[in-house]
């Protein structure tokens, strides 16, 4: 089951006269020259449908800007048909129904293809296996922390790794703006050191209603793994010099 997910800035050729929605005609073309007009999902929460016999399978849709991402609610959904989609290969051409009406659409998020992605619970278990696998790094730390010294100091490094881990993108660009001396070294050595904590972004996914799959949970596990095993074998380390 495909869906078609649309997006799109509306203006108005006038700037004095400006246009909050205009009515399109979505038309999908297989490689082979199929064509059919797409009509909107009756559970799209954004765009109307708008019944005349003059404008077949129009849509009517209000102006989104780009800073308006969010699946849930800021794109028009229309059912495409598989049979359409050859060799993975779809065209799909838009056509404004209202002359005075001008479309911007950004090349990245504006028209999208989406798949079921099955239940919410699901999205949010396996977002909360990538969420674990950054908290058992957490705990693995603060293991190897409080076999060295006392336990105020295993929190207090917790919370600075926690809170550098989130601050890595500020330190690359920080990195890129050509930062020299002894600072930008101490940065580059900790962007190569710290775990990136905002690496994947599962909040963020949940809130606009992107779709977590099994393969970001298994790259997760993998990318903490490495610093999970690394703390654990320190602190292994650290217990048996500890040993009378």
């Amino acid at each position: 089951e495909l869906s078609l997910l649309l997006r799109v800035q509306v203006t108005g050729i006038d700037l004095a006269h400006q246009i909050e929605r205009t009515p399109v005609s979505v038309t999908a073309i297989a490689a082979d020259g199929t064509s059919r007009r797409l009509v909107l999902d009756p559970g799209s929460p954004y765009g109307e449908a708008v019944a005349a016999d003059d404008t077949p399978a129009a849509i009517q849709l209000a102006g989104r800007s780009e800073r308006r991402r969010d699946y849930g609610r800021d794109y028009a959904r229309l059912q495409v048909p598989g049979e359409l989609v050859r060799d993975g290969r779809l065209t799909v051409q838009i056509a404004r129904l209202r002359s005075e009406a001008r479309l911007f659409f950004h090349r990245d998020s504006s028209v999208l293809i989406a798949t079921r992605s099955g239940s919410f619970l699901g999205n949010l278990l396996r977002a909360g296996a990538i969420t674990l696998a950054a908290a058992g790094l957490l705990a693995a730390c603060a293991l190897f922390l409080v076999t060295v010294a006392r336990m105020g100091v295993a929190l207090l490094g917790g919370l600075t790794l926690l809170f550098g881990g989130h601050l890595l993108s500020y330190a690359e660009s920080e990195l890129l703006a050509g930062a020299e001396g002894p600072v930008a070294r101490a940065l580059g050595l900790l962007v190569r050191l710290m775990p990136d904590f905002a690496r994947y972004p599962v909040e963020a996914n949940l809130a606009a209603s992107r779709y977590i799959g099994w393969g970001m949970v298994a790259d997760a596990w993998a990318y903490y793994g490495i610093f999970i095993a690394v703390f654990l074998a320190a602190a292994m380390v650290a217990m048996r010099r500890l040993e009378p």
